[in-house]
């Protein structure tokens, strides 16, 4: 049973506030899973201990996926006191239009900052250690992602390390990028009592930097304390180790009920204190800088009158490794946007890099790096960035080794790279190749409107997510291809040279390195998936359209393009079954019993494969027939997946064609762990403000028609009837009557627009009516 798996609770966890007067110290001090985080005295860093302070750094945060609190910043005589504060803040931004995100309503309000400002006593007045759940009229307001001062960050940059430092040249491949192409993550975050981050890992697996600017302090007053108004600010972070994200992803689907990738649930402190892993608490104060690591789960509560923090984000060639295995396929998979451009930052990167290491870092140069360790240093980050451009150049590549003729029949449109082509599915920033289809766009409104093409992915597309059409997709570039051989030649070189000598672990050429490839790769997928998969017009009417008669199945089961999968044995297209290569097997499943009850990624585990086993030949199968089989070792999946239910923020042309990925696995899972009657019942707290739920039991549209975005990967519950066969909740499905009018209105519109021409040639043939005078007659 994987860690965090002990599950008791039959719903799912609700949102539970923390009291005003919780007492932080003595909750560390009780628990026994809660620890202090480590922290530094800032009056302690100088120029001669600068580089001991950023070494710890490197193995604390980044080495072992620690928090640390460097802390007393302002007590530094270069802190700027006469800036960092609310009044000065009123005075020079007050007029600044904000967006402040209404935490209990879900919804963004528009006001001015200097309201919102002025409103905080007010605000935190009303939340009171005898009431603060939200029953009463209590706001959670919270000023997140709001513009930093330009002063603010020109200050904080002056004062604090330059290794840790947003955009700095030796902390940051961001700066790598043109400036247009550079994500703004330098934010200031205004709380008062009661406002909370839900718990989350920083986006893209970068380093997370927060330091607390200014606060309220306690009034001397008694007539001013009122509530939390008129108390000392202060933020309490509850962070987790990196080495434990396994555990504590577990522990919030198994356990809690709730998916840790979507990042909207505030665990209570007593679910936190019954966790199975450390759980790192600081109360968070004026002065303490917080660095979070990479892929370190964490959540922050604000506490008194009101909270300043400034906090941006930074991108390493630790963060980008961590990024391309990790986050970013757990990111595509939720459809969580992907703002900081990774691939696109290792290609720059590496041109920047070679520029320098070819000039020895020249003062004159406009690469020229201030600040630079040494040229070794630099040189190591060059060899591990060309090692990921390596991997994902090879995936870019739909050439099959030794053929190069496949090329002549694809033709490749190149546009310009601007840096901001987005999946329409996942909406992960797409970096050179994708695939676009033109079939489908809708009529624009003016002239003016560029045409709203549907782009996707390769990564996307190769696990059968794509717009309705699922084939005739066109191939797009940004970079011209040999332009970008050229520079992997060049990088290679490079690399070599910096190695000293050819060994048996230097690069290969490129297309040696593809004919090495022990699997197909990612745009080949795609280029074997776009041919194979049937083309589907969305303007004809899918009841006309429909060819599933008697006489037509019966067709397709004798030609073997309709085959039964091993476990629910419901009859699915060729094209949607993976059939085992194994000589004499001829068994066939469908990719959503594999993703469910088998762990396999469509791409990953199956498409990519140039022979791939059945769970029968590997002696893991766990339907019902096999679980009877003494020789058989029936998969368990190895970790709990409620679902990731992407249509409300999809392009609504989306369809999964392969794999419904908004179904859970929670009925292959072992007997007893999960009530499944219960697991996916909403359990909310009065007011409903601690959750913004995935929707696991939201209804999905029943609708045949293809643009209805359901799964059509053949999880039929008619085919599940056996005992032997677990039947998964989701199967019922309902009709949703938002997406089913959006189908008819796309379908109306592409009608109305063919018609159009011969409605106006029909009109013009009429002869006009002779005009008549009709008297009227008053009484």
């Amino acid at each position: 049973m994987p860690p965090g798996r002990n599950i008791e609770r039959p719903e799912r966890a609700e949102f539970k506030p923390l009291p005003p007067d919780l007492d932080i110290p003595y909750l560390i001090k009780s628990t026994k899973n809660f620890r202090p985080v480590v922290c530094i005295d800032a009056r302690n860093i100088n120029p001669s201990t600068m580089s001991e302070v950023e070494e710890y750094i490197q193995d604390h945060v980044i080495r072992k996926g620690l928090p640390l609190v460097i802390e007393n910043w302002h007590l530094r005589p270069d802190w700027s006191s006469w800036i960092f504060n609310l009044q000065w803040l009123i005075e020079n931004h007050g007029p600044d239009h904000v967006t402040v995100r209404d935490l209990k309503n879900k919804a963004d309000i528009p006001m001015t900052l200097g309201h919102y400002l002025n409103n905080l006593a007010k605000l935190a007045s009303k939340f009171h250690p005898q009431s603060f759940d939200g029953q009463g009229k209590q706001q959670r307001l919270y000023g997140k992602d709001l513009d930093c001062p330009p002063v603010w960050r020109r200050t904080l940059s002056e004062l604090l390390p330059q290794s840790t430092f947003y955009l700095s040249p030796i902390a940051d491949l961001m700066s790598s990028l043109p400036e247009p192409a550079r994500a703004e993550n330098m934010m200031c975050y205004i709380g008062h009592e009661g406002t909370y981050t839900p718990a989350h890992k920083e986006m893209c697996a970068s380093l997370g930097q927060n330091i607390m600017v200014a606060a309220s302090v306690e009034d001397d007053r008694p007539s001013r304390r009122v509530g939390s108004a008129g108390l000392e600010g202060s933020s309490v972070w509850f962070m987790m180790g990196r080495d434990d994200r396994e555990v504590i992803a577990e522990y919030w689907l198994a356990q809690l009920g709730h998916d840790l990738e979507v990042e909207a649930h505030f665990a209570s402190v007593e679910d936190l204190a019954n966790a199975p892993f450390t759980v790192f608490i600081v109360e968070q104060k004026v002065g303490d800088y917080i660095l979070v690591p990479p892929l370190a789960p964490h959540q922050v509560w604000n506490r008194g009158e009101y909270t300043i923090k400034a906090a941006w984000n930074r991108t390493t060639v630790d963060t980008l490794e961590l990024a391309i295995k990790e986050s970013l396929p757990k990111a595509r998979l939720v459809c969580r946007d992907e703002q900081y451009k990774n691939k696109a930052i290792i290609y720059e990167t590496l041109c920047k890099y070679a520029r320098v290491l070819t000039t020895d870092n020249d003062v004159q140069s406009p690469d020229y790096i201030r600040g630079l360790r040494s040229r070794k240093a630099l040189a190591d980050d060059f060899v591990r960035l060309f090692n990921l451009f390596n991997v994902i150049l090879l995936d870019q590549c739909y050439t099959t080794p030794g053929k190069a003729k496949d090329n002549d029949n694809i033709k490749v449109e190149k546009i310009e790279n601007e840096y901001n082509v987005t999946c329409s599915f996942c909406r992960c920033n797409i970096w050179n190749r994708f695939l676009s289809c033109t079939n489908c766009i809708p009529p624009k409104e003016s002239e003016e409107d560029d045409e709203d093409c549907y782009d996707v992915c390769l990564e996307c597309y190769a696990r059968g997510r794509s717009c309705a059409c699922q084939s005739g997709l066109k191939w797009v570039e940004q970079e011209e291809w040999n332009k970008l051989l050229d520079k992997h030649e060049e990088f290679r070189k490079l690399v070599i040279e910096i190695q000293g000598t050819v060994t048996a672990n230097s690069p290969n050429k490129f297309y040696d390195a593809l004919t090495a490839l022990p699997r197909k790769t990612v745009a080949r997928v795609c280029r074997e998936q776009n041919k194979i998969r049937p083309f589907v017009d969305i303007t004809k009417d899918p009841a006309l359209a429909s060819d599933d008669d008697a006489k037509t199945i019966a067709l397709k089961k004798k030609s073997g393009q309709l085959l039964s999968c091993h476990v629910c044995k419901a009859r699915h297209e060729k094209w949607k079954s993976a059939i085992c290569s194994n000589s004499g097997c001829t068994k066939s499943y469908c990719y959503g019993n594999l993703w469910r009850a088998f762990d396999m990624d469509p791409c990953d585990d199956v498409l990519v494969k140039y022979d791939w086993k059945c769970p029968v030949c590997l002696g893991i199968c766990s339907c019902g027939a096999c679980q009877r089989n003494p020789k058989m070792n029936p998969y368990k999946p190895q970790g709990t997946f409620l679902g990731a239910v992407t249509k409300h923020c999809v392009d609504p042309r989306s369809v999964e064609v392969l794999v419904d990925f908004g179904k859970g696995n929670l009925s292959w899972l072992k007997p007893g762990e999960v009530d499944i009657t219960t697991r996916t019942k909403r359990k909310r707290s009065a007011d409903d403000d601690g959750d913004d739920s995935m929707g696991i039991d939201t209804p999905r549209t029943a609708s045949s028609h293809p643009l209805n975005g359901q799964n059509t990967d053949g999880d039929n519950d008619d085919a599940a009837q056996s005992h032997d066969i677990p039947l998964d909740p989701a199967l019922a499905e309902i009709g949703n009557l938002a997406q089913e009018l959006t189908i008819q209105i796309i379908f109306t519109i592409s009608i109305l627009t063919k018609m159009m021409p011969m409605v106006e040639k029909i009109v013009a043939m009429v002869p006009p009516f002779p005009e008549t005078t009709m008297e009227v007659s008053m009484p």
